[in-house]
């Protein structure tokens, strides 16, 4: 689901049903535990089978799009204008109380912070209430507060952000995963790849999803690959669409 809300588009790209399935159990997944996953998905109408050129292709329904939404908020926000506002989580949590520090440091993290200062973290997004709630519940609102700043510092946003986020880290294993891709595409062809080096693919790229801050285009580089990375990809999809 992860994959088809961030635009791979497997009917667009016209990969077979069969070969989507291909990818997904030739990894260390069970072929019978991918069936009862993607049979789940669309009993409950998460996602849906649609024909295409008379062949049967998976789409994610506005369903499981709102269920993703939900259940992974970033995937809705990165897709709106940023308000130009930051949002700073600060604490200060005894040492005895590690465990609910180091909680809070996971919650922050999964919600997409970056860390910008030792206990400080940021987003450009709103998840206010969402903190706010995880502070009440964890007892923390004596140890740690939320704030809303237009600015952070008189330095450059995307500097921040590239900073908080690490984007040079992730940039750069972007670029090595096109180049990848491009060796790949050049296997395929001639039919001398190995069948773990496209599920590697297919495993790299939904790592690099989930490590992705999917920050808005404001606070990019200006050169961000993403939109090359998912290009590259979708290519190797097409070609691996002629084995079958």
């Amino acid at each position: 689901m992860l994959l088809l809300a961030k635009g791979l588009d497997f009917w667009e790209s016209e990969m077979s049903y069969s070969a989507q399935r291909y990818f997904l159990y030739f990894g260390r997944s069970r072929k019978s535990s991918i069936y009862t996953y993607i049979s789940k998905l669309l009993s409950v109408g998460d996602i849906e089978k649609v024909v295409k050129k008379n062949q049967v292709h998976l789409r994610l329904t506005s369903q499981g799009s709102e269920r993703l939404k939900h259940d992974i908020p970033l995937l809705d926000l990165s897709e709106k204008p940023w308000d130009k506002k930051w949002r700073l989580v600060t604490f200060d949590i005894p040492q005895k109380n590690y465990r609910q520090r180091d909680a809070l440091r996971r919650k922050l993290v999964s919600l997409g912070f970056g860390q910008w200062q030792r206990s400080v973290y940021i987003s450009p997004y709103n998840l206010n209430q969402e903190i706010n709630q995880f502070l009440k519940h964890q007892k923390l609102f004596k140890y740690a507060v939320c704030l809303e700043a237009k600015r952070l510092s008189e330095g450059d946003d995307r500097l921040i952000a590239r900073k908080a986020w690490q984007l040079d880290k992730l940039e750069e294993k972007y670029w090595k995963f096109i180049d990848d891709c491009v060796q790949l595409e050049e296997k395929i062809e001639d039919k001398s790849f190995e069948k773990k080096e496209i599920t590697g693919i297919m495993e790299r790229f939904l790592y690099l999803l989930q490590e992705d801050p999917h920050l808005p285009k404001e606070l990019l580089p200006s050169n961000w690959p993403f939109s090359k990375v998912k290009k590259s990809f979708r290519t190797v999809l097409n070609k691996t669409n002629s084995l079958f």
